[in-house]
């Protein structure tokens, strides 16, 4: 397996507080058949701000020390960028990391609510060559509140990845009710751990997913494991046709507080 979301690099931001951490959250992940996972430190202005080169050089100190212990886990570059309306020029100006030099980038939306340019930002994201990863949708209000928001933009190409630990309610059951509609009626295409070190969020929830997804979604749970190994390797993921959720599936999301 592959997890293309995960804050795993020591020191850096709020994920791992030491490399001793870091190793034993690697350690995990090589006993749960995790071979590859894509260390995507925020890029925040204002609070978590690495610049792509930093990461690389990280990532090479811990593929170092991995390689010096023997674990067979490999860990590639990238970033998670808060979407702004300055995006388009940071990406274009600033050192920011798309996932393993590919043309995947992950995104991440305002937990309040789904800017009101992002329809510009994804379609300038498109003109330069990138194909948008946004991570954890069912985080955030807009979308708790309608899914269906995001269905326009799956039939358009633009990629979601869920949080496995969504689906089993460490952020709240609101949360949880959405993650699982979005992953029942395909309206995500990603799984991943976005795990923050070994206890906030922690990468074990990736590995319990498996059999969660396949109660839920059925094959296309699989699917969503394999579609990482194709955005690290720069290839297209499959996708299936998104269903629209009928109103009544989601009612309780409005009666139920965390």
């Amino acid at each position: 397996m592959v997890d293309v979301h995960n804050h795993l690099l020591p020191n850096v931001d709020d994920g791992s507080r030491s490399m001793e951490e870091t190793i034993e959250i690697v350690n995990k992940a090589e006993d749960n058949e995790i071979h590859q996972i894509v260390a995507t430190p925020h890029y925040i202005d204002e609070s978590y701000k690495v610049d792509g080169s930093s990461v690389i050089r990280k990532v090479a100190k811990l593929n170092k020390e991995l390689q010096k212990r023997d674990i067979a886990v490999k860990i590639l570059a990238g970033h998670e960028i808060y979407i702004t309306e300055k995006l388009i020029r940071k990406i274009k100006t600033e050192d920011i990391l798309s996932i393993n030099n590919t043309r995947y980038i992950l995104l991440e939306m305002p937990m309040g609510f789904i800017p009101n340019n992002l329809d510009k930002i994804l379609y300038d994201l498109k003109l330069l060559g990138y194909k948008p990863i946004i991570a954890h949708p069912e985080r955030n209000e807009d979308v708790i509140g309608k899914p269906n928001i995001i269905h326009k933009w799956v039939t358009q190409g633009i990629i979601f990845q869920l949080n496995a630990g969504s689906l089993f309610g460490i952020y709240g059951l609101n949360v949880q009710k959405t993650a699982r509609q979005l992953a029942k009626h395909y309206l995500i295409q990603l799984i991943a751990s976005d795990c923050h070190g070994k206890t906030r969020v922690s990468q074990k929830w990736f590995f319990k997913a498996k059999s969660e997804l396949k109660k839920i979604c059925g094959s296309y749970g699989k699917q969503l494991y394999q579609n990482a190994e194709h955005v690290i390797n720069d290839k297209d993921i499959i996708y299936k046709k998104p269903i629209k959720i009928k109103s009544h599936s989601f009612y309780n999301i409005f009666k139920t507080k965390d």
